[in-house]
């Protein structure tokens, strides 16, 4: 895929991905059934995201590393560790979307 489509295919998903965080916030009016489906949407989206950027991890262990880069390279580490926490709990607590992790 050429660098310029790419990009544009990273903004749309990066754009999306804002919208869905802010409609998952808003459980009280979307709902139950609709926030699952939703946050299913944001795991396949993150997904997607982590694929689009495999570079990064391509280049994790290469180089040296100042404190800029640990703090940054931490905290994203930090980041998608949480999120994919959050997800496995929102999934394992799910009636609708994956009722067979349902605990």
């Amino acid at each position: 895929m050429p660098d310029n489509r790419k990009m544009s295919v990273k903004t749309v998903i990066d754009i999306l991905m804002a919208v869905l965080l802010m409609l998952l916030m808003s459980y009280q009016i979307t709902g139950e059934l609709a926030h699952e489906w939703l946050g299913m949407a944001m795991v396949t989206l993150v997904i997607v995201h982590q694929i689009f950027n495999r570079k990064w991890y391509g280049v994790l262990l290469k180089g040296r590393y100042n404190l800029y880069r640990i703090s940054t390279t931490l905290i994203n580490v930090l980041l998608l560790a949480s999120f994919a926490l959050t997800a496995l709990c929102g999934m394992s607590m799910s009636n609708y979307a994956v009722p067979f992790l349902y605990v």
